[in-house]
């Protein structure tokens, strides 16, 4: 299995906005490469998980089960569930 490195670019909303956080996410990405983890719930997640993960999908509360949510709006949730 191929890793690939997981790097926001310098111009980053983060670099820009918070450059002491953005450190501290590039030390715990460090910390992740140089280190073998054995807890599998902190194991490294690919590109396509962090993008998943910190998409517009994050700002949705979706309490609930697919299809039955107690507040609207939940269907881009609800879809996301069904591929899961």
């Amino acid at each position: 299995m191929t890793m690939t490195k997981t790097t926001l670019p310098p111009s980053s909303a983060l670099a820009s906005f918070d450059p002491e956080v953005k450190a501290y996410v590039d030390d715990e990405r460090q910390r992740q490469e140089d280190h073998l983890e054995l807890i599998a719930s902190e194991n490294i997640v690919s590109q396509a998980v962090l993008e998943a993960q910190g998409s517009l999908l994050t700002n949705k509360y979706a309490e609930g089960y697919i299809g039955r949510r107690y507040y609207e709006g939940c269907e881009p949730v609800d879809g996301v569930e069904r591929l899961a």
